[in-house]
């Protein structure tokens, strides 16, 4: 195959930016040959403008296209693990938006499903490439600050007041957004722990459910991550912090890696404090996706051999921290990982039937 025919599910504002920079040529050999639609009106204006394009109405009917090689799933992360199951079953190599899904239970029989075929399958986790992420990688595996004894990341740039909320009926619930801050403004960073850190032994946390907006999900997150080696993490989130800025430090037994809130990165040792220089581009966040998908594009291709940048497995682990962090406070108590999934999902269906 040397052109992968690309079908998008949910053509909103992320799905409208993936099509209109794949047509662009920005993902190599990569072209949009069909998506969903299912308002009429827009779909006779896009025929218009795009002729050879095919527009379904359902997503049944996209995955069971002959014009389609691979689905890109666009859609509320509530629906991504049926849809990625739909196309999965017709045979298509999948590509989704994050999160995977919302309940690690959810998403281990989708696992078990692509490990049993040959179709290829990713998860856009596209801040595993930008480059701030890989120098700190980088510095990490030279072991420049030796074995990592803490670390402390606050992300609180995603400032959401109430007509955020208020805008959309669905925004703030359990039943259509699935989650707040953890699922869907610090999922990426989460990601990003267990990518730089690797998965925590335990968990422990406090997490504020409409703690200053009046939404069902958490807005406030504090969470402690303790280590097989004695080494601890804590994680703050909130969307209730208007002036607040991130910040990354991690501690090691040689000197500090420090990610300040402008985007600059600080590497402190016994030879003293330098930045660590990193180039960006204006639109870093566009070629950082794009990216991930030109990976999973090569792939089927078979132009690369190496693994996935974002592949099934890894995408799991981000949900298992999120769902730890939710149990841990349901529980008042510690949560050992791997996760217990038959207590979770019993405090999970307690807490969405109050």
């Amino acid at each position: 195959m040397t052109t992968v025919r690309i079908g998008i599910i949910g053509l909103g504002t992320i799905g409208r930016q993936y099509f209109e920079e794949i047509q662009a040529g920005l993902v190599e050999d990569a072209i949009v040959t069909a998506v969903t639609i299912r308002d009429e009106t827009v779909v006779k204006a896009q025929q218009a403008v795009f002729p050879d394009l095919k527009i379904y109405l359902t997503a049944e009917a996209l995955c069971a296209s002959s014009e389609v090689d691979a689905v890109l799933i666009a859609t509320p992360h509530m629906t991504h693990v049926a849809l990625a199951k739909l196309a999965l079953r017709q045979g298509k190599h999948v590509f989704v938006e994050k999160p995977l899904g919302v309940k690690l239970a959810d998403l281990l029989p989708l696992v078990s499903e692509v490990t049993q075929s040959d179709l290829i399958f990713s998860v856009q986790y596209q801040e595993r490439v930008h480059p701030t992420f890989q120098a700190i990688k980088k510095l990490l595996a030279y072991q420049e600050i030796g074995e990592i004894q803490r670390i402390h990341w606050q992300i609180l740039q995603y400032y959401r007041d109430a007509a955020y909320y208020n805008d959309t009926a669905w925004r703030g619930t359990w039943a259509l957004d699935g989650g707040g801050v953890l699922l869907n403004q610090t999922i990426h960073q989460l990601d990003l722990w267990q990518y730089l850190f690797g998965m925590p032994s335990r968990i422990f946390a406090n997490c504020r459910f409409g703690a200053y907006r009046q939404i069902e999900v958490e807005d406030e997150v504090t969470a402690t991550f303790v280590y097989p080696n004695g080494s601890q993490g804590t994680f703050i989130a909130s969307v209730n912090e208007p002036f607040s800025q991130d910040r990354l430090e991690i501690i090691g037994e040689k000197g500090t890696i420090v990610l300040d809130g402008l985007g600059k990165i600080w590497l402190t040792t016994a030879l003293g404090c330098r930045e660590i220089p990193i180039v960006l581009e204006e639109n870093q966040w566009s070629i950082d996706r794009d990216l991930l998908l030109a990976d999973f594009v090569a792939h089927i291709t078979g132009k690369s051999q190496e693994p996935l940048i974002s592949d099934v497995f890894g995408a799991t682990k981000s949900v298992e921290l999120v769902n730890g962090m939710w149990l841990s406070t349901w529980q008042k108590s510690w949560v050992d990982l791997p996760l217990d999934m038959a207590t979770f999902n019993k405090y999970y269906q307690i807490n969405h039937d109050a």
